[in-house]
């Protein structure tokens, strides 16, 4: 029969192995510091096997309702470049608790799969961009893209006739992420102004594991909507992904393309149309589970007059 002792002994057995491997891969002599061998495999973090660490690590992107529709906000408060949706759920932390931390930290691509990527000026991300790609392996990916032009030119007179630009690291930053477009669980793309060419490019076909979509193309100014004929081009391959069943529209788009939208696999949407609009689709929604419905109309009207 199998006593405590003896699983504690294999657990310890399992981690003095694991921390030898390190040693040897890394060239050193200690990892620990001064701290002598007893003290250090005692403590009872150091008696959990690594499977079992692997698995509380992987809370980090456990809780499904934290990806909406519309995604995740990118809530990142803490001065310090990461690629994580939340700054208390970036991995790079567990990556800096000690040696062996770092190892499965660095080894577990779940904890590298979601990624919320705020493009501007001043902070690319290009190169931690690739870091984190090549950490995720081959696991689904769930990505927030935000763009800003702040800083990028210099103010548009009133008047003048609008001149569609995105922020020139957008474009680095989608051809980047397009190279795993076959691994995108969950996308929220946010542009300024207008869709990078790269994502223009985008081929039918190259989403098989596709399942939630948000895309909004100018949320820093109000274009007209015929200006901005992308968008249609890169929701027509987006909705081609027969995996894909959550979605958040503009506007624009859902009152002049309902058509084009897949309505009877949804079982998620975030929906802001005229009621009319919203009544016709209604019906189209056989596999429902959760609507996000907004009239516009309401949202005006809730501003007290001048």
């Amino acid at each position: 029969m199998t006593t405590p002792t003896t699983i504690e002994s294999r657990y310890l057995a399992i981690v003095k192995s694991i921390v030898s491997s390190i040693q040897e891969s890394l060239g050193i002599t200690r990892i620990f510091g001064q701290a002598s061998s007893d003290t250090i495999y005692s403590a009872p973090i150091f008696r959990l096997p690594v499977e079992i660490l692997v698995e509380i690590f992987g809370c980090l992107n456990e809780d499904a309702n934290y990806w909406r529709p519309r995604g995740p906000p990118i809530i990142n408060t803490v001065q310090r470049r990461t690629l994580a949706p939340n700054a208390s759920l970036d991995p790079a932390i567990l990556a800096q608790v000690c040696m062996l931390w770092r190892a499965i930290a660095l080894s577990t691509p779940t904890l590298w799969s979601s990624i919320a990527i705020h493009c501007t000026r001043r902070q690319p991300t290009i190169s931690l961009l690739q870091a984190w790609l090549e950490r995720s392996g081959t696991k689904p990916l769930r990505i927030v893209f935000v763009e800003s032009i702040h800083g990028i030119e210099p103010p548009m007179e009133y008047g003048a006739d609008p001149d569609p630009v995105s922020n020139p690291f957008s474009s680095e930053a989608i051809t980047l992420l397009m190279a795993h477009s076959h691994r995108w669980k969950a996308v929220d793309f946010n542009f300024s102004r207008c869709i990078p060419g790269a994502l223009v490019n985008l081929q039918s076909g190259s989403l098989p594991m596709l399942e939630t979509a948000a895309l909004s193309s100018r949320a820093a100014m109000h274009l007209p909507y015929f200006k901005l004929a992308p968008v249609v081009s890169v929701w027509n391959v987006l909705h081609s992904s027969l995996s894909f069943t959550r979605g958040c529209w503009e506007i624009d788009y859902l009152e002049s393309n309902p058509h084009k939208i897949p309505w009877s696999r949804l079982t998620s949407v975030e929906l802001t149309m005229m009621i009319p609009s919203f009544l016709e689709v209604l019906p189209k929604l056989e596999n429902l589970v959760d609507l996000h419905f907004i009239d516009p109309y309401t949202c005006f009207s809730s501003f007290p007059d001048s």
